[in-house]
């Protein structure tokens, strides 16, 4: 995700018809967004046609101080996902908890505000709720995306870290069901997928993870249980 996370992701016409004969993913919603954007901020009369035929870039369409907000947001997200001797441990990312909302909703309300400038009179309620909606869905893929990244990875880590370690099974059994456990209680939005998802990962005699990528999306599909999440899922593998 990282030309999302700095808003370089740019489409042709082609790929634009492409995308609309798929389900939405993190990069349709994306680009959904920036059409929004850019539709209510051009006066029809302006816009030539080479410019219809393509969806600006982020930082074309508002403020370097937008963008930078924009940013900040996907660096506090991305915080959560990493592990580190201050943050040891892999967060689940919930964009309607407080910390992460706020900072969404403050935002979205600047770039309404931003577009409203530019839109004047145009720009109505109607308006102003389709955009809202469709960066609350932008931003719902990407907390989606980045939880089953971090869920494969915890998964991966335990596959990679204990398989030198302990060589009796019953040990290692019991270690699989301690992590299928904690997973648990950290991704709040599964109960019964995650030892389904330690069984996909196994360790290779070569040391490394070996497992269907295929296979693994569509657990974790079943996992988040909601099939507009396994959408956005699907594209980010």
């Amino acid at each position: 995700m990282s030309e999302i996370e700095k808003g370089e992701v740019s489409f042709t016409s082609d790929e634009n018809e492409k995308n609309e004969q798929k389900p939405m993913t993190i990069k349709d919603n994306w680009l959904s967004l920036r059409q929004s954007i850019q539709e209510k901020i051009s006066a029809e009369e302006s816009v030539s046609p080479e410019e219809q035929e393509r969806t600006k870039l982020l930082s074309e369409l508002i403020t370097t101080e937008l963008m930078n907000g924009y940013k900040q947001i996907f660096k506090d997200l991305r915080e959560k996902t990493k592990k580190t001797e201050d943050h040891p441990q892999r967060e689940f990312i919930d964009i309607n908890n407080e910390e992460f909302y706020n900072s969404i909703e403050d935002w979205i309300n600047d770039l309404v505000i931003e577009v409203r400038s530019k839109k004047e009179a145009r720009f109505d309620e109607k308006d102003i709720e389709e955009l809202r909606e469709k960066c609350w869905l932008f931003f719902d893929s990407v907390g989606c995306v980045m939880n089953t990244k971090s869920l494969e990875k915890e998964i991966v880590d335990f596959y990679k870290d204990e398989k030198n370690n302990i060589q009796d099974e019953k040990k290692q059994k019991k270690q699989k069901l301690e992590l299928v456990k904690e997973l648990q209680s950290r991704y709040p939005e599964g109960q019964v997928e995650i030892k389904s998802l330690m069984d996909l990962v196994e360790s290779s005699e070569s040391g490394k993870a070996g497992y269907s990528p295929k296979i693994l999306v569509e657990t974790l599909g079943r996992f988040f249980s909601e099939s507009e999440h396994y959408d956005k899922i699907k594209s980010a593998f």
